[in-house]
Order: C-alpha cells, then structure tokens, then sequence
C-alpha cells in the first residue's frame, strides 16, 4: 500500500463540501500527508455503488481505498498507518461490526424481535468504538474490543485494497442506491473468502442511522430477495448462500 485514496460522494457543491460537511473538515486536516489522494464526488445524485465501483475500477494496485460517508470526521492523524495497518490483518477494514451476524439480520447492530420491530444485538456479538456527532453534541458508543474478526461491517468506513477487489471480480451492486449497500458488499466479501475486521481508527459519524423508513424497507426487499433469509457465517468462515 503506497497510496490511499480517500472516496466518497456529497450533494453539497464543492465549496460547502469544504467547509461544512464533516468530511471536508477531515480532509483539511489530514492534507499534510502527501500519500492520501481525495476523491470526491460532488453535487452527486448517484447512488454510492456506482461512485465506489469506478474508484475500484481506476485506482492503482498500489492504492488501498478508504470509502467514507460525507458526514464521518475523521480524529486521527495517522490515518494512513491505522489503515495500513489494519490491511496487513484483515482483506476490508471498519470500525465497528458484527461478530456473528443472525439470520435475517436487516443491519450490522440490529436484529427482528418476536414482534418484528428491531431489537439491538447482545453486546457479545458486537466490535467498535464510534463517535457520534448529532447537533452539535458528541457522544460515544462502545460497541466491543478491537480489533476483531466479523462478519458484518458498518459502511460509513470501509478501507479495502483495489487490487484486491478486482482479482476477486468484487464490486458493490448498483441496486443499492444507499441503504443495505454496505450489508449486501460484506456478504460478498465474505462469500470470495476474504476476511472482514475493525480497526482502531477515532471518528465520528453525524447520523444514527436512518431505519424503517420507505427507502429502507425498499432496499430491505432488495436485499432479502438477493439474499433470503439463510443464516450468515460466523466470522472466518465462507458465505455458502452467495447468490453467485
């Protein structure tokens, strides 16, 4: 890994993106390292999957990627060594994620309780630590240790080598505009045998997560259909019910 390329999409145009939007903060402050490459999608109305696949698809096989929400600031200067780091134990590096996902499971924290609304996972299945950042007020949420192997990873910070991706024929579906993109790109990593982990990195998202609302149950269905509800494998172990 000699370069890291920063990528991610706004709707903001390219000045508000610098000097509103939690990202651009980042980017600022993380400009001093010459080995980081920006790339950034503005006034964007497509969705992630599409941004994402033309950055696997042109970056050097020198080039890990770091596929970051607009709304993640980023606290840690060595960034560039946290992600290194983190790729030399595992194929795709986030900073929190689910041990072992359940059957059905709709998001990497959340599964159905017997009266279909969403219920937290037990603290035991969990890994992370992520900051949040929602009006002005900052909180922490431990999630469990790191790092750890698992089997799903929250898509607000993925890191990944391209070359990688590639070899594997490894892209995210353009189905997806946004919600379930992420689920649905960590069972196909872990169906080609590639090994999903946190990573000790500070940051802090500006979103909880935005569940049950209509384009979320869209891509609920999407992503059912694509996948059913077949039980996902532990940590380490290959995806048996890739649709491939």
């Amino acid at each position: 890994m000699d370069k890291l390329r920063i990528v991610s999409a706004t709707r903001k145009e390219p000045r508000a993106f610098t000097e509103t939007a939690l990202l651009g903060h980042s980017i600022k402050m993380l400009s001093w390292n010459r080995r980081m490459i920006v790339n950034v999608t503005c006034n964007n109305d497509r969705g992630l999957p599409n941004i994402y696949n033309r950055a696997i698809r042109e970056s050097g096989d020198d080039e890990a990627l770091l596929l970051v929400h607009d709304d993640v600031l980023i606290q840690d200067y060595y960034l560039y060594t946290r992600v290194r780091e983190g790729l030399e134990t595992f194929d795709v590096v986030g900073v929190a994620g689910n041990v072992s996902p359940e059957a059905g499971q709709p998001t990497w924290t959340h599964v159905r309780g017997p009266d279909g609304s969403l219920k937290l996972c037990e603290r035991g299945v969990l890994s992370g630590i992520v900051g949040h950042l929602i009006g002005g007020k900052k909180g922490l949420a431990f999630y469990g240790p790191v790092p750890r192997q698992c089997g799903l990873l929250d898509g607000c910070f993925l890191a990944v080598r391209a070359k990688v991706l590639r070899e594997k024929r490894i892209f995210f579906d353009e189905q997806f505009m946004f919600h379930f993109y992420d689920l649905d790109f960590c069972r196909s990593c872990t169906a080609s045998g590639l090994r999903l982990g946190t990573w000790p990195v500070a940051i802090y998202h500006g979103s909880r997560g935005n569940f049950e609302t209509p384009e979320w149950k869209a891509g609920w269905e999407l992503y059912r259909r694509k996948w059913g509800d077949a039980a996902l494998p532990a940590a380490g172990e290959p995806d048996k019910n890739s649709p491939d």
